[in-house]
């Protein structure tokens, strides 16, 4: 996991954010390079791609949960790997990247969700509840610099050949480490005494996994969507890159002005309320979608949707965990391999209503019923964090 530099708690706030930051550059960076490979691969094969990513990300998730005294080891050679892995992705020619979309795919799938949870474990690990509820908005906001540089990269660059682009996440990845090293002795100190209970008893782990599992679902079929219209339009390369780094920097842009709102607005109820508005956002998504499916539609669909979930939706997951420690919590396993179950289910239903020639409105209509099971989950998560 990464580990944070000893100090006083404003310091490890800085280096914190500072490696979070560089962390969010080289995830940006590769989300863009990743939907380039889905539609170089092409939507009908999405679903096996999806399948093949959560076996993978299972067997990882399974190794950095239940290695003994070993996790911070085995995250620092995974981290070694993928730079080594997207450095000789970065030698490869360009008329050869086609060949390759396939294994870039679920690598960079498996590999950003793994990033980004094991960062936030780190946190959950060190920082107490108390001092999370402050600490964990600092970070954010310091890292939130990141979302917007490497979409302001991907942007930059899109008329250049994929491999500098992987050049350039593999340098910011190892920088992220680098910031991250210190505090050995403090962290291995936590992790040698006597683990907790898996979770403590007001921190029951199923409300959190129904929300994960229903908003991924409905994230990937969103996904899905976002992915065919795009291919339709058949774009050229640099048009298509274009694309996914304006999207993703207005993500990041509406993110921190969502957040900035969010720290301005202290009752607990008015913070919570763009939590609780997400499923019901989602649903108005789908249904515009349906009405009126074109490429300004999906992307400012898909711009709203992601900055609701990193504005309101991923922090409440975090500090919904904050303070739990213990090697053997369910966090880890929750925040991988149940958000790609839900993804493996979203895709393949997705695919399944595309294949009975369902439109995109009906497909809006039919995913009613999860969205009211993700609504009540919300509710849950809201009570357990006001209490």
């Amino acid at each position: 996991m990464l580990l944070l530099k000893s100090g006083s708690a404003p310091e490890k706030i800085i280096y914190a954010g500072a490696s979070l930051c560089f962390l969010f550059i080289s995830v940006y960076v590769l989300r863009a390079v990743r939907d380039e490979m889905a539609i170089q691969v092409g939507i009908t094969s999405l679903s096996w791609l999806i399948s093949l990513s959560f076996v993978l990300l299972v067997l990882f998730s399974l190794l950095f949960s239940f290695s003994p005294g070993g996790n911070s080891r085995l995250f620092r050679a995974f981290i070694t790997g993928l730079c080594i892995f997207f450095m000789s992705m970065a030698t490869i020619p360009p008329d050869l990247m086609t060949s390759v979309a396939t294994v870039l795919f679920i690598v960079i799938g498996c590999s950003n969700l793994l990033l980004v949870s094991q960062f936030w474990k780190g946190l959950g690990d060190y920082f107490p509840e108390t001092e999370a509820k402050t600490a964990y908005p600092l970070i954010m906001l310091i890292g939130s610099s990141g979302v917007l540089l490497g979409p302001l990269l991907v942007t930059m660059l899109a008329a250049q050949p994929i491999a500098h682009l992987l050049g350039i996440s593999c340098l910011c990845l190892g920088i992220s480490a680098l910031l991250s090293i210190g505090m050995k002795k403090e962290m291995k100190s936590i992790e040698s005494s006597k683990p907790v209970d898996i979770l403590p008893g007001r921190r029951s782990q199923w409300p959190v996994a129904g929300f994960v599992l229903m908003y991924s679902t409905l994230a990937t079929v969103l996904y899905g969507e976002h992915i065919a219209t795009v291919e339709r339009f058949s774009l050229s390369q640099e048009e298509r890159m274009h694309f996914f780094g304006k999207r993703d920097l207005w993500i990041g842009l509406i993110t921190l002005a969502l957040q900035w709102l969010g720290q301005k607005l202290k009752h607990a109820d008015v913070r919570w309320a763009g939590l609780r508005s997400l499923p019901f956002l989602t649903l108005m998504i789908l249904l515009t979608i349906g009405w009126y499916n074109s490429l300004e539609t999906i992307l400012w669909s898909f711009v709203l949707f992601r900055s609701f979930n990193y504005a309101y939706a991923r922090p409440a997951r975090e500090l919904y965990f904050a303070g739990t420690r213990g090697k053997f919590s369910f966090k880890s396993f929750i925040d991988t391999v149940v958000y790609r179950a839900g993804d493996l289910l979203g895709i393949w239903l997705f695919q399944l209503l595309i294949g009975w020639q369902f439109d995109y409105l009906q497909i809006a209509a039919l995913l009613i019923p999860l969205i009211g099971l993700w609504i009540l989950f919300t509710k849950k998560i809201v009570k357990t964090l006001n209490a």
